[in-house]
């Protein structure tokens, strides 16, 4: 199995990021950092502009993507046990074939569903956010197929969005984990304003058989396990 490893970096987040790209790297792990900051930079990193922000960021590692699983994470998201948290996924997704599994990371609009897993510590979740989460290989694949025009999208909301209910539509889990619970802040640096209408111009785009799991994953959550 062919574990692929992305950090994303930006202005503010070098030290995190080297220390996320240290642990993982002290584990065994490869990783491929994905940098927009132009002041802090490594020459094996894959160093974009500085208004590069998340969809470049993600395009570029999608493009980079040749795995079976990819494991992302954002650089403000910390942990003290990375190899575990890889075990597990890898664990239970040999045991629940999940499309998506993530740590807990405290995203309010990731909310988990009141449904029971024979692991209690496992919770279906419409959206797993993208702070932290593994993605199964057949999921980046679809969303390269898409071939969407990405050009009016800087920010990255909908893009979790979107796999998520890629994985819904196929029947396969999207789940989170609060066996672990990644440190992140609260706050974001970028207008919600801005990223909300990315948002909107990026439903009127993808394909419209994915718009009734969107809905279903705002307003009826439940519904996406019937």
């Amino acid at each position: 199995m062919n574990l692929q490893i992305f950090v994303f970096t930006w202005p503010g987040q070098y030290h995190k990021a080297c220390a996320t790209e240290q642990q993982l790297r002290s584990l065994g792990y490869s990783v491929t950092v994905i940098n927009s900051d132009p002041d802090h930079w490594h020459s094996h990193w894959v160093n974009l502009r500085d208004s590069a922000y998340f969809t470049e960021q993600w395009l570029t590692a999608c493009k980079i993507f040749r795995g079976d699983v990819m494991f992302h994470i954002q650089a403000d998201a910390t942990y003290h046990d990375w190899n575990q948290v890889i075990a597990d996924a890898m664990t239970y997704r040999e045991k629940y074939n999940w499309g998506i599994y993530s740590p807990e990371a405290h995203a309010g609009w990731a909310t988990a569903m009141d449904f029971a897993m024979p692991d209690a510590n496992l919770k279906p979740i419409a959206n797993s956010d993208c702070t932290c989460w593994f993605i199964d290989g057949s999921l980046i694949q679809w969303f390269n197929n898409l071939q969407l025009d990405w050009s009016f999208h800087k920010l990255g909301w909908g893009i979790d969005c979107i796999l998520c209910a890629e994985s819904w539509r196929r029947k396969r889990w999207v789940l989170r984990d609060s066996a672990h619970d990644i440190d992140h802040p609260a706050s974001r640096g970028y207008s919600s304003e801005q990223a909300n209408r990315e948002f909107q111009e990026l439903l009127s785009k993808i394909p419209s058989d994915l718009l009734p799991i969107i809905d279903r994953q705002w307003n009826n959550p439940l519904g996406l396990l019937a």
